[in-house]
């Protein structure tokens, strides 16, 4: 057996992502969980140790409805945790958030707080009525 997969094989069933999200409008709990299979646990190790788990980011709640993002990585017999304030859930955090969101079935949305660097989030004043209610529009 080559190393690779060596190494799937003993990582099957022990690479787990579970990303919470509290705050917002409503102060609410979302939380989404992957646990990939071992053909794919070398890609999410890669997500996983891309990101800067030992930088420390402080979490200041100032202003209303932010989005705090808790990340809590396994790797075998590794574990890692971070709290993210919504303005770090960037580059690869938010690269493996999105990840675990999809395997979870959910795609990125504005309204979900994962908003991309280059459109930044929309403004009320360009969504139609039904957009700012969370009503899609329906085509004519």
């Amino acid at each position: 057996m080559e190393s690779s997969e060596a190494e799937s094989a003993d990582l099957s069933g022990a690479v787990s992502v579970t990303v919470v999200r509290t705050g917002g409008v409503a102060g609410t709990r979302r939380e989404w969980r992957a646990e990939p299979p071992a053909d794919e646990a070398p890609r999410w190790i890669e997500l996983i140790e891309g990101c800067p788990w030992d930088a420390v980011i402080e979490v200041s709640m100032t202003g209303a409805d932010r989005f705090v993002w808790r990340i809590d990585a396994r790797c075998g017999p590794d574990e890692r945790d971070a709290e993210l304030p919504d303005s770090e859930m960037r580059g690869p955090w938010r690269d493996l958030v999105e990840e675990v969101r999809q395997s979870a079935g959910v795609p990125a949305r504005p309204s979900d707080g994962l908003v991309s660097p280059a459109s930044g989030p929309v403004s009320p004043a360009k969504q139609s009525d039904d957009e700012r209610r969370g009503r899609a529009r329906r085509p004519r």
